[in-house]
């Protein structure tokens, strides 16, 4: 069978693909995306066998050379295909030094080279250039060849390597300064400059030291005033990257991190909108404040008709009434409270139980807000929600009951949430809540029984 045939490809492979997850963004072909499979962890793919490397490398060593130019296109149609898979015999028959050999030397196929590397590194399969100068070649031809569409090639397996290997994210470092003053510039074309903003998010993909977090977070303020909308999601994502390091919140107090993270709080975008409640969570949880305008944004964010956004944001503002329930004024307070009221009534048990905590850590804070927003209907659904089989609903119901009558009782002579709580059947689901298998359960129970009876 000939091996470069299709029915030979197909023979040779299969369709699925186990698409693990790995947080680095890969250039492929021109667009942008996640690299699914790294270190060549494929389910059901099955490696061209040895023969085809084997005669891959003895045409691609040929002394003729439309020879290697004719296996250097089959090789790179072979190796676009969703399900191809390197093997260790892509090694043993020396085809990476080969393929790397002819970067270096064979200036009349480089077009097809560049795109073969950028198959290679997208796959997770760059740990085999480590002995050689793969990451130098690549720069060099991008900044010497002297063609736009060929330089956006090589700059897409420089991203890859990046995203891979902190071997390789650490000789970056040394060309940042080019590239960064490269997406300054208004003539640089677009594919190249998301390039760059993603070759940037992917230096902090692995443990940057004090010095590297510096220079990273420098290179971040500096391509804020250089921004579109994909570039926009690509930065506030490598922002999210530097969260994880100790110096991230000395670098977020700089006025141009927290005027573009409330600026992003604005958008429709789900995805922008995500990463950045993420940022935002990891920040109040981290720093105190009396002032956050951001508040007002938040609470609009809780009506939000994507779910996950409601919880992040339910999550962002449990996060400030912890750490600075000073920067609250009851205004915004009664409106938040009124919202995650009614979250708390007609959403889904996920967002039910964020919100429910939500309000709890807000009445916490500002209890005066509560009987503001509660009446005989609200009491009744709650007492629906007792018989739950949601563990964690049961427990957050009881305290915010437990939470409402004592208010109730401090406040005034007269109890009529109390006394719509004793004609539902809230009480008795109470009672039996004191058997409940669930020890926690049981306890909340039998204090709030002890309590009000």
């Amino acid at each position: 069978m000939d091996y470069k045939s299709d029915d030979f490809i197909k023979k040779f492979t299969k369709s699925n693909i186990l698409n693990d997850w790995r947080g680095s963004l890969h250039v492929q072909n021109g667009s942008i995306s996640q690299n699914k499979n790294p270190k060549n962890n494929f389910k059901d793919v099955i490696s061209f066998p040895d023969i085809f490397y084997s005669k891959l490398a003895e045409d691609l060593t040929s002394e003729n050379p439309n020879i290697v130019k004719k296996e250097l296109n089959n090789f790179y149609r072979i190796s676009t295909k969703q399900n191809f898979s390197f093997s260790s015999a892509f090694v043993t028959h020396n085809l990476h030094n080969i393929l790397y050999n002819l970067l270096q030397s064979d200036r009349s196929n480089l077009s097809i080279l560049l795109k073969i590397f950028a198959n290679i590194t997208a796959s997770g399969f760059s740990q085999v250039f480590l002995e050689v100068d793969l990451l130098e070649t690549l720069v060099d031809i991008f900044q010497g060849c002297g063609n736009e569409t060929l330089s956006n090639y090589a700059l897409t397996s420089i991203v890859n390597l990046t995203g891979d290997l902190v071997e390789f994210r650490d000789l970056v470092f040394e060309y940042l300064p080019y590239f960064i003053e490269l997406a300054q510039k208004p003539k640089t074309n677009k594919i190249t400059k998301q390039s760059i903003f993603t070759l940037v998010m992917n230096l902090s993909l692995f443990d940057l030291a004090d010095e590297q977090f510096n220079e990273v977070g420098n290179i971040v303020l500096s391509l804020l005033d250089y921004l579109d909308e994909l570039s926009t999601k690509i930065l506030t994502h490598t922002i999210l990257l530097l969260t994880n390091h100790s110096r991230f919140y000395e670098f977020f107090k700089n006025t141009k991190v927290t005027q573009f993270l409330s600026t992003n709080l604005s958008s429709s975008d789900a995805v922008l909108l995500k990463s950045t409640l993420l940022i935002e969570e990891k920040i109040y949880h981290h720093l105190t404040f009396t002032e956050i305008p951001e508040i007002f944004k938040l609470s609009l964010l809780l009506s939000s008709k994507n779910g996950n956004i409601i919880i992040s944001s339910c999550r962002v503002l449990t996060e400030i009434f912890g750490n600075s329930p000073d920067a609250l004024n009851n205004e915004d307070g009664l409106i938040i409270a009124q919202i995650l009221a009614n979250l708390v009534i007609h959403e889904s048990i996920k967002i039910k139980n964020e919100a429910f905590y939500c309000l709890i850590c807000l009445i916490y804070i500002r209890n005066n807000l509560l009987l503001n927003i509660v009446n005989d209907d609200f009491v009744v659904r709650l007492c629906d929600f007792l018989d739950s089989d949601d563990d964690v609903l049961v427990i957050q119901t009881i305290i915010i009951l437990d939470i409402i009558f004592s208010l109730e009782a401090n406040r005034t002579c007269e109890r009529p949430l109390f006394e719509c709580f004793l004609n539902s059947n809230g009480m008795a689901i109470i009672d039996e809540l004191h058997e409940n298998q669930n020890l926690e359960i049981a306890e909340y129970s039998l204090v709030f029984n002890q309590k009000f009876f």
